[in-house]
This record gives structure tokens, C-alpha cells and sequence, in this order.
């Protein structure tokens, strides 16, 4: 296996009359996604800053910024370009001299010769900046999927971006007011959709783009690439050998480091064909990582921990296990602080436990097995999907007795909750039944959340974001539309953020075999009757799998990357919720209705209602405020901190 020098990286930037100083603070602030190196340009009215943790390679000639042979050009880049050795050769075609081996200069100089076309000719996950000393322009890109993350803001004073928004948050003059149809998404869908932040002030760079400013103002935008619409071109013999090919090269693209590679196992589906297919390319690949959910309480997921184990003993893989108890729910608050957001999924502290555990190993680069559901339909929600394009036909007083029916089930068991959202889905109309397969609570429900001289203030734009994509779907059947959600905004603004920040936090990198360039082209090609067929979901995916792994791990039941959330409600995190809910904290905020909050509160713990994520959410916002709102300067705070 060919080496070439591997880093984690952290960008930043400010254009205008801001304080170009801020720059070195803002290289602090996210100083762990790279403590090794630290590099700044700095001219009249641009800076650009970049930290860097490099495992092998400390020397000068992979250093950030990075300037172009005549000095005009200086570029930030946070990332790993898989193609970089193929567009290396192109370019030293063309007689350019490279003076390292990193891919960031391949970027600089695909730039000199292609312009803004480089970034289609980019095959990674990437966040960059490229600054013209001569025209002032400064581009800001984004990958294709937006698997890195950039946010920026503007203000009368001009930009300032970062991959993460605390270090935005050290420019005092960024307005801390909270978007509240951002916060109303928390509560919905427990992240927020699209551009928007819990910030106002502060956005995301739309995946697959990028942003051109000069003198601090936005000259213009403009998407690069667009994950293809589906076409359904392939049989079912074209699409199985497409995909194998696909799955095969993509993962042999990732393979390739400087450091030792290791991988998420769940035991799933997807993380065991990713793991399969690294260990027929590397036999060097070993180390894998899995959760242990030691409480009895599962919360309706089902136990991986057998299935991981077996993989891992047929592949000859090191399996290292890492414990999700019921009690320690210590690391909430990091997990909180890391991820810029209060991003409801108590998923977020195993992939913390897990990159921290691999970090402590000497393994600074994971695969993970995220998009294979996104792009292959391996949620509920899809089949839901496909009864809901049925259920047009069937008569409104039918749907009716099935919600009806509904209530015969008590929420606080896991049929019941599939069941009531299902019978909601189904009489609902159009594409708000495809958006309610999304949400933990309705638009009216979260709603009453707020204080009353809030909630005409509340427009729901992230409902509306998700709306105004299924209207323009090219897609031609329901299942189809929300793997088209899944892709362009659950995959994003969920997985991708969670696994990032949470990686990143711990000095690893997390790669995503499952989405690539060739898989989502391939997969817009595969009909749809061959992705879900009946009831069985990846099911092409599952065909190519038989060549890779036994049936028995292949077809079982789907489960997910969970965590016993209700059993933390109603244990460890009963002391939180009991005091930053309190009636004094919720009316200091002066944000939500404490007589409502309380209601959701009390009517889960009678079991009149399934709010565990709702809960969840308004406790981890005001988490997050505290760390982030509260302090002049986002701080990490301990977790008995809060009871301050």
C-alpha cells in the first residue's frame, strides 16, 4: 500500500474591516481538530488560519497556508482528496513543479489551470479557501455531500468562516440571536435542515458549492455538483455488478494512508460489507470498533453485539469494544460543546466513546458504513414510504380508523411508537406525509413549545426547506423522495455533522465509503424495486453482500446505531432535566413555555406520550446555550457545571 502523508485539519478565515487578529484565536478555539500545526496569512484586510494534526509528516513542506510558484495564491484546506495521485500526474503533464506530496497543493495548482472547474474534478471530502492577493477574491468551497463542515457569517464589518461555528463565535460582534425556526427544527426533526443554524448570524455553505466574497460581501454562489436524479437504467445484472465494482474501488480509494486504518463494526449490514471489502484489500486491515449497550434496557434496538463479533471473528479483525451504559452520561456536555449545535441524538456520545477509544489505540483514520440506508433504503421510514404511495387509493374513512386504531397502542412501548407514526404519515396528504416520516413532533405540537409571544415569530423555513425539495423532485414515486431528504439533508445535517465533530474532537478522521461519486451515480441508475423489493430494503445492496459476508449477518433485522436514551431520561439525566428545566432556568432562557415543557415532561414519565427526544432536545438546547450563549466565548463545560 502506497504511503502518503495523512493530516486532520481546522480552516479558518475573516475578509473586511474585522479584526484580522481574531484569526489566531479562532485557530485556538479549534485547535483540536489540529494541535500539531498552526499556520496564519495575514494582509491589509484578509486572513486565513489553519491547524493541523500530521502523524508523520511535521516538516514545513506540508505546512498550511499554502502559496502558489508567484506568491497570488494562498489556500486552506481541511480534507483528503482520494484521486489526488491521478490529477498529481495530470498536472505534472502540464510541467508543474510540486514541492510536497499533500494533495492541498494539487489543489492550488488543478486552481491555476481550471479555475472554479477544479472542484469537479475533486474527488475527496474537503472544506477550502482559495484567496487572490491580485483581485481580492476569496472562494470558499464545500465538498460534493457536504461531509466537512464550513460555516460563515456576514456582517456590515465582512466575513469570517470556520469548520466549526465556535470559532466564529470569537468575533464579539457575530449577533448571538437564536434563529427560532432553527430551534423549531431542533425540537422536529432534532437537527436543523439546509443553510440555517441555531444562529442566525451564522450559516452553512451549501454541499457541493461555493461561495465567492470580495471585500467581505458575497459576489456569488454557485452549486458545482448535484447528486444525479434517478433514472433507473440498470437491470438487475448491470446494477449488482455496477455496484460491486463501485463499493470495490471507492473503499480501495480510502484505504490509502500514511496510518493505520480501522473501522466502525456494528455488525450491521453496511460497516460489515465496508469492513469485508477492506480486509480483501489490505490484509493489514484489522482494528474495528463497536458499542456494547450493557443496559438492559435496549430502547428498541436490538443487540449488534453478537452479530459484530462473528464478522469480526470470520474476517480475523481485532474487535474493540467500548461500553454504552445506562448510568454514564458523563460526556453529554463535550459531546454538546464539540458539536456547535444541540443536535439531538444520543447516538452522538458512542461515535465520541468509540473515536476517543480509537484515538487511545494509535488509530486516527475510521470507515464508516454511513449512506448505505440513505442511498440504498435502509430506514422504516422507506417502507413507510412505499405504503403511503399505496395508501392514495384507499379510502379517507380507512385511514381514518387506522389512526383511530392507533391509540390502542401506548407510545411508550417500540411497536407503538412505529405504529402511531406510521398511521400519521398515512393521513396526512402529499408531501407532508413524506416530511412527518422525518419528525419526532408536528409543526403544532412544537409549536406550543414556545412562548406564546414567540410563536407568531416562527415560519417553520426548515419544514419548508424539506418541502420545497420534494416539489422540485425529479423523482418519480414517494421512496424515491426521501431517499432524495435523506441524501441532500438527514445524511448532512445529522451523520455527517454528529460524525465529524465527534471525530474530529478526538485527533480521527472518519471516512465515508458508502458515498461517493461512483456509488451515487450507480445508485440512481438502480430502480427502486430493486433497492426496496417488498418488504426487504437494500435489497440490491444485500445481493452483492452474499459475495462478502454470510447470509445470517446479511438478513436480520434492521437496527441502528442507538443508545438507551429513555433509560438515561428517566436515570442519570433525571437530575439535569429536573434542574435546567426548572420553572427559574426555562423562564430565565425566555425561550420556551415552562408550563408546556412540563406537560411533555409529565406525560412521558405517566406514559401518556412518547417525548423521550423532545426532552431530550430542549435539554441538550439548554446545554448548549450555556456553553455557547452564556460565556463570552464558547467554553466546554463539566457536567456538574450546569448545576451552577
Amino acid at each position: 500500500m502506497e504511503k502518503r502523508w495523512f493530516k486532520l485539519c481546522g480552516i479558518n478565515g475573516i475578509q473586511g474591516s474585522n479584526d484580522l487578529s481574531l484569526i489566531t484565536k479562532m485557530n485556538d478555539a479549534i485547535s483540536h481538530r489540529g494541535p500539531d500545526g498552526n499556520g496564519v496569512f495575514q494582509n491589509k484586510n484578509t486572513a486565513l488560519g489553519h491547524v493541523r494534526l500530521s502523524i508523520i509528516d511535521l516538516s514545513e513542506a506540508s505546512s498550511q497556508p499554502i502559496y502558489s510558484d508567484c506568491g497570488n495564491l494562498i489556500l486552506v484546506f481541511n480534507g483528503e482528496i482520494y484521486n489526488y495521485k491521478e490529477l498529481r500526474k495530470s498536472m505534472l503533464a502540464k510541467g508543474y513543479n510540486f514541492k510536497s506530496e499533500g494533495d492541498g497543493e494539487v489543489i492550488l495548482a488543478l486552481w491555476t489551470h481550471h479555475g472554479f472547474d477544479t472542484f469537479s474534478l475533486l474527488d475527496g471530502i474537503f472544506s477550502l479557501a482559495i484567496y487572490n492577493q491580485i483581485t481580492g477574491d476569496l472562494v470558499v468551497a464545500r465538498d460534493h455531500f457536504g461531509i466537512k463542515p464550513l460555516y460563515y457569517s456576514l456582517s456590515d464589518s465582512g466575513v469570517i468562516f470556520s469548520s466549526e461555528i465556535k470559532a466564529i463565535l470569537q468575533d464579539q460582534s457575530v449577533s448571538r440571536e437564536i434563529d427560532l425556526d432553527s430551534a423549531a427544527s431542533h425540537l422536529q426533526f432534532l437537527w436543523s435542515p439546509g443553510e440555517a443554524t441555531i444562529l442566525s448570524a451564522i450559516k452553512k455553505v451549501p454541499i457541493g458549492s461555493y461561495i465567492v466574497f470580495n471585500g467581505g460581501s458575497i459576489v456569488n454562489v454557485e452549486k458545482y455538483y448535484s447528486i444525479p436524479s434517478y433514472s433507473a437504467s440498470l437491470d438487475e445484472a448491470g446494477a449488482e455488478k455496477a455496484l460491486d465494482t463501485a463499493l470495490v474501488n471507492t473503499i480501495k480509494s480510502q484505504l490509502v494512508s500514511d496510518v493505520e486504518v480501522g473501522a466502525f463494526l456494528s455488525g450491521g449490514l453496511d460497516s460489515s460489507l465496508v469492513c469485508a471489502i477492506a480486509k480483501s484489500e489490505n490484509k493489514d486491515f484489522k482494528e474495528v470498533f463497536s458499542i456494547d449497550i450493557t443496559s438492559d434496557d435496549k430502547d428498541g434496538f436490538t443487540d449488534d453485539l453478537p452479530y459484530a463479533k462473528r464478522v469480526a471473528e470470520e474476517l480475523g479483525l481485532d474487535l474493540n469494544l467500548v461500553s454504552a451504559s445506562s448510568t454514564d452520561v458523563s460526556d453529554l456536555p463535550s459531546c454538546i460543546y464539540y458539536l456547535d449545535e444541540p443536535q439531538a441524538d444520543p447516538a452522538i456520545i458512542n461515535a465520541f466513546k468509540i473515536c476517543q477509544l480509537a484515538n487511545s489505540k494509535g488509530i486516527k483514520v475510521l470507515l464508516s458504513g454511513a449512506g448505505g440506508d440513505d442511498f440504498f433504503t435502509g430506514y422504516r421510514r422507506h417502507l413507510a414510504a412505499q405504503l403511503i404511495d399505496k395508501a392514495e387509493k384507499v379510502p379517507q374513512f380507512l385511514k381514518s380508523l387506522i389512526g383511530y386504531s392507533s391509540r390502542l397502542f401506548k407510545t411508550n412501548s417500540t411497536l407503538g411508537r412505529r405504529f402511531h407514526k406510521l398511521s400519521n404519515a398515512l393521513n396526512q396528504k402529499g408531501d407532508d406525509a413524506l416530511i412527518s416520516l422525518f419528525s419526532w413532533m408536528s409543526k403544532e405540537d412544537s409549536l406550543k413549545l414556545f412562548k406564546e409571544e414567540l410563536r407568531g415569530k416562527i415560519a417553520f423555513s426548515g419544514y419548508d426547506t424539506l418541502n420545497s425539495k420534494l416539489a422540485n423532485s425529479a423523482s418519480s414515486n414517494n421512496v424515491e423522495k426521501v431517499l432524495d431528504l435523506e441524501r441532500e439533508f438527514f445524511l448532512v445535517d445529522h451523520n455527517f455533522n454528529y460524525t465529524d465533530k465527534m471525530s474530529m474532537a478526538n485527533g480521527v478522521e472518519v471516512r465515508v465509503p458508502l458515498v461517493s461519486l461512483e456509488l451515487a451515480k450507480v445508485a440512481s441508475q438502480i430502480p427502486t424495486n430493486q433497492k426496496l423489493k417488498g418488504k426487504e430494503g437494500k435489497w440490491i445492496l444485500k445481493k452483492v453482500a452474499e459475495k462478502w459476508l454470510p447470509k445470517s449477518v446479511i438478513y436480520r433485522s434492521k437496527t441502528g446505531f442507538g443508545a438507551p436514551l429513555r433509560s438515561w431520561l428517566h436515570g442519570p439525566l433525571k437530575p439535569l432535566i429536573d434542574h435546567l428545566l426548572s420553572e427559574e432556568s426555562v423562564s430565565k432562557r425566555g425561550v420556551f413555555d415552562y408550563s408546556e415543557v412540563q406537560k411533555i415532561i409529565k406525560a412521558d414519565a405517566e406514559g401518556r406520550g412518547d417525548y423521550a427526544y423532545s426532552i431530550y432536545a430542549l435539554l441538550t438546547m439548554e446545554m448548549w446555550f450555556r456553553q455557547f450563549i452564556d460565556c463570552p466565548t464558547p467554553t466546554k463545560l463539566d457536567i456538574n457545571e450546569f448545576y451552577n
